[in-house]
């Protein structure tokens, strides 16, 4: 039964038992391994179930809602709701963040305290960078992110600073207005944004985008080569999209060793190219969950789980018989044959 219903982007908590009905306007688009939900207008909810009904009475000897030696309940700890965040970086480790080609960002600024004050980025003749000291937290916004694919102009350099990143991507397409946003602006890509850095946890990091196709604004490749190199990364922000763009999350992951758990990948059709190389080189990797029921597009898993964990569980739609199991380094397979593979309940 549901005991918890906190809709935190609107600072709103409601506690109270909701049996049979739950309100779907706006309609639920989305709900994630973690419980939380995500409705049309772009809300991040935070949904925590109750399995124990003699505590939704108060159970124990007492009887009464709240009484007796069994019922004092806990009060539930908001979620904190990451997609009202700026894009956040959490420095860990003394370094700078520079930046080969401001064009392709429209008045980027930074904040140290918490927005409150915004400097912005300018070209010098010596470099465009930001000073990342360890305990910084640093929030970011732009009016414009369009950052070139993997070796291209344009490169993003995060020099020798560690650190996690959260809160969302948005903050970079739409400046200070990024709340709520599920909508990509026109151009808008994050190639490599944070190839070859020491970026440890993205697990808070929002994408939002469901729909990755071109038609929604948002450039082919739109995260092509995104954490490709980050050899320290351990945990990957969630995917949510389930309409892909050709080449979308090509080569994303590619050499994070660290990388132990793929993010669920919800889409049932893929584009060209669309998976390829996606954790090509991950050697810690051992689990990837994959919905997709469609994988007759060009290139779209060329490469998709090689050089990974030589143990793991691949988990697929119930209804898709397609994937190609092969020996470990078959360029012709999808999946290792040294792996476990299973139908998702």
């Amino acid at each position: 039964m549901l005991k918890h219903f906190g809709v935190y982007s609107t600072e709103v908590e409601l506690n109270a038992d909701v049996t049979n009905e739950l309100l779907l306007e706006p309609w639920i688009v989305y709900i994630s391994s973690s419980n939380i939900i995500k409705y049309s207008d772009g809300r991040y909810v935070s949904l925590d179930i109750d399995e124990q009904n003699s505590e939704e009475q108060g159970g124990g000897s007492g009887g009464e809602q709240g009484g007796g030696s069994g019922g004092s309940q806990e009060p539930v700890t908001p979620v904190h709701d990451y997609s009202q965040d700026y894009l956040t970086i959490e420095v860990l480790s003394d370094g700078n963040l520079s930046i080969d080609d401001l064009e392709l960002f429209d008045e980027l600024s930074y904040s140290k305290d918490n927005g409150q004050t915004w400097n912005l980025v300018e070209s010098n003749e010596f470099n465009t960078s930001i000073n990342l000291y360890t305990g910084d937290i640093v929030l970011l916004k732009s009016n414009k992110c369009t950052t070139d694919t993997l070796g291209g102009s344009g490169t993003v350099n995060w020099n020798n600073a560690t650190f996690n990143v959260y809160g969302n991507i948005m903050s970079l397409c739409y400046g200070d207005n990024f709340t709520n946003k599920t909508v990509y602006p026109e151009n808008c890509s994050f190639c490599s944004l944070f190839h070859d850095s020491g970026v440890i946890s993205a697990e808070h990091l929002i994408l939002p985008g469901l729909d990755l196709s071109v038609s929604y604004g948002l450039s082919g490749n739109a995260y092509e080569a995104m954490f490709s190199g980050c050899t320290s990364l351990t945990i990957a922000p969630e995917l949510p999209a389930t309409i892909l763009s050709n080449g979308c999350y090509k080569e994303m992951f590619y050499g994070c060793i660290s990388l132990t758990t793929a993010p669920e990948l919800p889409a049932l059709t893929l584009s060209d190219e669309s998976y390829a190389g996606m954790f090509n080189e991950c050697s810690s990797l051992n689990y990837v969950k994959c919905l997709a029921t469609d994988i007759s597009a060009s290139e779209c898993v060329s490469l998709f789980i090689m050089g990974v964990a030589s143990s793991g569980t691949f988990v697929k739609n119930p209804n898709m018989t397609d994937w190609v199991v092969g020996s470990p380094g078959d360029s012709n397979s999808n999946i290792p044959d040294t792996w476990t593979l299973i139908d998702a309940a």
